[in-house]
């Protein structure tokens, strides 16, 4: 028997934020924070949990999670997708480098309600560990705000 699989055709599209708070430590093979890399390889698993396809990566390194004007790599995340409705979802490595307070927190939240975009974050500590049963978790917690 000869199949032939497609994927599907209309799959939710998704941005990853990357994000560390210095570029001391272990670099990665490509030079990059290996805290990049574990965060791309944890938010590729999760993308692919949920058939997500990614559009485009932002890497933020060195910035205070606390305040969006100490963050032109998230501005520029967000004009991005303010430019480009066909993204659905946003993925985050977790709390922690989304904001690192209530405020700036609840702001982000409103901005990507405005946006429509859904927004994932993987839990503190477990980029490093598989994500099926946690995405889940999240998806569900989130809900994602659709268009």
């Amino acid at each position: 028997m000869n199949e032939t699989h497609h994927p599907p055709a209309n799959r939710d599209r998704a941005v990853l934020f990357l994000s560390v708070a210095s570029s001391a430590g272990t670099p990665s093979d490509q030079g990059e924070p290996l805290g990049i890399a574990l965060q791309r390889q944890a938010e590729r698993r999760v993308a692919d949990d949920f058939g997500l396809e990614i559009s485009r990566e932002f890497v933020e390194i060195g910035a205070p999670a606390t305040r969006l004007s100490e963050r032109p790599v998230l501005r520029r995340l967000l004009d991005y997708l303010a430019e480009h409705s066909e993204i659905r979802f946003t993925i985050f490595p977790g709390v922690h480098r989304f904001a690192r307070d209530i405020t700036h927190a609840q702001d982000l939240r409103e901005r990507f309600h405005r946006l429509h975009v859904g927004v994932l974050l993987l839990p503190t500590g477990e980029q490093f560990e598989p994500m099926t049963e946690t995405a889940s978790r999240l998806a569900a917690a989130f809900g994602g705000t659709r268009r």
